[in-house]
């Protein structure tokens, strides 16, 4: 099967209810591995490639390098798309190196030449077949001011995950469902949260909640986080919780030692037959709304745990979204440096 444009993957992802991944690639190591888990799950997937990752391979090495999986696993579909391309050459250029699908990032510029480049780009890509992606806005993260003015008044807040939550909740049509991931923070959190709580569970049926452990996103951050999932139509009757627990023998995740899909397995042989146990219960949504939407609710099989209170936790998460913070700029003055320094080199041999 040849690469696909997106509308075409997306259009059947669509009428059979589920997602597709989509995966920014630089080298032959990154392919290989998401190809073999396409392959195992028989998923078609998205390989999509960043203008860094464009310069970096020379253009032409992802090139081939894409065709060589597509021709390995001829029966999958995979889309060739071009990730935040921020000019008309830019997707020109992809478009002839093959790429299916292309995004045109002009967010740098004011709206109405946003707009235009994104027409141009529309124009010629639509020639050849190829889908177009427009970022026509921004959401940015917690330090951009001005996002928030997007959203209704009541639900304006800095706080990138939340606005994420109240984007996707809009975007769903009625039976659209969706998991998203968010920290403990947005559970006990009020105000703002408060309200975008009590709306999702007005609007759709928020079934259950996995309890992650600290330590999944570890080493950036050690904030615990939750699977939310729901479904949008329907009220919130009642909410199961799941306590994910760690591994045997294990006290934490790291870099080396991270969370496993293997460790799933548990949650998947109890969906579809759900009962209380000492890792899952349910709760009433009067429940909920009586303690002001506040969805931080401990196990209560457990034993033993200690009630915190949630403010003592908002100041704890307040430290670590700081802290977060620090560790994402370092982060990418680390990422930064590493690049120049592999262009440096291969700079010099080529010379």
């Amino acid at each position: 099967m040849p690469l696909i444009p997106s509308y075409q993957c997306l259009k059947e992802a669509e009428k059979g209810g589920y997602g597709v991944g989509a995966f920014n690639v630089n080298n032959m190591e990154q392919i290989q591995g998401i190809m073999k888990a396409a392959r195992e799950t028989a998923s078609p997937v998205i390989l999509q490639a960043s203008r860094g990752a464009l310069k970096y391979t020379n253009l032409v090495y992802l090139k081939h390098l894409v065709q060589a999986a597509v021709e390995e696993h001829p029966d999958l579909p995979v889309v060739l798309h071009l990730d935040h391309g921020d000019s008309l050459e830019t997707v020109q250029t992809a478009i002839s190196l093959g790429f299916t699908s292309v995004m045109i990032d002009g967010s740098h510029y004011d709206f109405e030449k946003n707009v235009a480049i994104t027409r141009e780009v529309v124009d010629y890509a639509h020639q050849f077949g190829v889908s177009v992606e427009a970022e026509l806005g921004t959401l940015g993260g917690i330090e951009e001011d001005g996002i928030e003015a997007n959203f209704p008044t009541e639900f304006r807040t800095k706080e990138t995950a939340d606005l994420f939550l109240v984007l996707i909740k809009h975007l769903l049509k009625d039976g659209g469902r969706a998991a998203v991931v968010l920290p403990d923070g947005f559970l006990f959190g009020e105000g703002v949260k408060t309200r975008i709580k009590e709306r999702l569970l007005e609007e759709c049926d928020l079934h259950t909640i996995v309890r992650l452990p600290k330590g999944v996103f570890a080493p950036y951050t050690s904030i615990a986080t939750n699977l939310l999932f729901f479904t949008k139509g329907r009220p919130t009757k009642e909410i199961w919780y799941y306590e994910h627990r760690y591994p045997p023998g294990q006290k934490s995740y790291s870099k080396t030692k991270p969370i496993r899909i293997e460790e799933f397995e548990a949650e998947k042989a109890w969906w579809n037959a759900r009962v209380e146990n000492d890792v899952a219960w349910r709760v009433p949504v009067e429940e909920i709304r009586a303690r002001g939407y506040n969805l931080d609710l401990k196990n209560p099989n457990a034993g033993g745990d200690e009630h915190r209170d949630p403010e003592e936790l908002l100041a704890e998460y307040t430290a670590l979204l700081a802290q977060v913070q620090e560790t994402r700029e370092k982060l990418r003055r680390e990422l930064g440096d590493a690049l120049e320094s592999v262009l440096a080199a291969r700079e010099e041999v080529v010379a």
